[in-house]
């Protein structure tokens, strides 16, 4: 991850690393959209 991700809000981040890990529960890593994180 680079240095604007890190320059967010705690909370914006835990929202984006949440909806990760709930595609990629419901999906392999190379099925994953990225649309369905961001």
């Amino acid at each position: 991850m680079n240095n604007k991700f890190y320059k967010m809000p705690r909370e914006k981040r835990d929202v984006i690393i949440n909806a990760g890990f709930e595609v990629f529960s419901k999906n392999s890593y190379k099925k994953s959209p990225m649309q369905e994180i961001a």
